[in-house]
């Protein structure tokens, strides 16, 4: 079960892949009904969700789809489940959609998305489908704490960037090791 009781997750041996199961019910008035975690239901609609980001994915020549993936590898790393994937996906989403993700490398992308995580964390975030309006319901503590890990990943990111302009590619790997956690691939001479 996720952290806020909306969804479960299925992890399949034979597969390398997540899926998250959430029940619902489909109404007359075109909607769904999904559960809120707290024993209620709440309003949904995937399918605008589905073409906001196939749109945003193909005017960004298919690069926003494996940064969304990155960044979220990123969050369970860093900011785990303090907020949920569907709020951290439509920030992300909010940042190439307003042209502050861009870069020639995915290495630039990754350090612009964080840039603009330790602000967007601190601020509303807008539900697209326009249903639950502010998705951002955390406390003030807790997006200080958040924007701060962000500017600290931001931070690392830059000096990797820096270490690997240089030539220093093994420095640049340990720093990319801080952002993205043990699993970020060692280097190999």
């Amino acid at each position: 079960m996720h952290r806020r009781g909306e969804a479960a997750t299925l992890q399949l041996s034979s597969y390398p892949w997540n899926f998250d199961i959430v029940p619902c019910f489909y109404t007359r008035q075109g909607f769904y009904l999904i559960p809120d975690g707290q024993g209620h239901w709440k309003n949904t609609d995937p399918r605008i969700d589905r073409v906001r980001v196939a749109e945003i994915n193909q005017f960004y020549d298919g690069k926003a789809l494996p940064l969304i993936r990155l960044m979220k590898y990123w969050k369970q790393q860093a900011w785990g489940e303090a907020i949920s994937s569907y709020m951290f996906e439509q920030m992300v989403l909010n940042c190439i959609s307003e042209g502050k993700a861009q870069g020639d490398s995915w290495q630039i992308r990754v350090k612009n998305v964080l840039s603009y995580l330790r602000g967007a964390i601190r601020q509303p975030v807008a539900d697209p489908k326009e249903i639950q309006g502010d998705l951002n319901t955390l406390d003030t503590a807790t997006r200080i704490d958040l924007s701060n890990t962000a500017q600290r990943s931001s931070s690392m990111a830059v000096l990797a960037i820096a270490s690997e302009t240089v030539g220093k590619t093994e420095a640049a790997i340990e720093k990319w090791k801080s952002v993205f956690g043990n699993e970020f691939p060692d280097y190999r001479a």
